[in-house]
């Protein structure tokens, strides 16, 4: 499968329209100066702040433009040249080792102008092709609140499964909340992409 991903790597990880891409603070040309503020207006506006940085107390911007800056790699998802979505390590589990297993903790967020297209779809498969094949995982984990129950809904085609929760791991509102907890299996993930690609295939006859 991996042979599958490096060709998605050849091509700079695009599918049709759509891409991601690693944000480079350095690229001014792309990225100005106010780029990561745009993205926190771009959160707030969509209403996704909280379940984006979930557990998080300070959602201001200073707060979340210093976290984002400190991601690596923060990726980001294209619809054409327009952004759509980001994602973004919360965590790494694992070692830089050769020879190290590693999985990693995954935060994103999609804008409301992406909710319910096919680029959304498209973008976050990629996402996962991005993170499995650079870095060799074995599974992508996420974490969220009880109350957000679309997110879930969406991952699961992916091969997203619930695994469970934590009681009173994460604050909300000054209290502490239920953390419930996702994975993503590089197997269930590889079949999802293998499907999707013949299903491309068999619609281009």
């Amino acid at each position: 499968m991996s042979e599958l991903f490096d060709l998605f790597k050849q091509d700079g990880y695009k599918f049709g329209a759509c891409s991601v891409r690693v944000y480079d603070r350095k690229n001014i040309d792309l990225y100005p100066d106010d780029f990561l503020l745009q993205l926190y207006r771009a959160m707030k506006s969509s209403g996704t702040l909280d379940i984006t940085f979930c557990g998080m107390t300070d959602l201001s911007a200073n707060s979340i433009c210093a976290y984002l800056s400190t991601r690596s790699p923060l990726l980001l998802m294209f619809a054409d040249d327009t952004v759509i979505g980001l994602s973004f390590p919360a965590f790494w589990i694992g070692s830089k080792d050769k020879d190290s297993e590693r999985s990693m903790i995954m935060g994103y967020t999609s804008f409301r102008q992406a909710y319910r297209t096919p680029e959304l779809v498209v973008c976050m498969m990629l996402t996962g092709i991005y993170y499995f094949n650079e870095f060799d995982l074995l599974s992508i984990s996420g974490q969220r609140f009880a109350f957000n129950r679309l997110s879930p809904r969406f991952l699961a085609q992916f091969g997203v499964r619930d695994t469970g929760y934590i009681p009173d791991f994460l604050m909300h509102n000054g209290k502490l909340v239920d953390c419930y907890l996702s994975n993503l299996s590089r197997a269930d993930f590889e079949r999802y992409v293998t499907l999707t690609m013949l299903e491309c295939v068999k619609g281009e006859k």
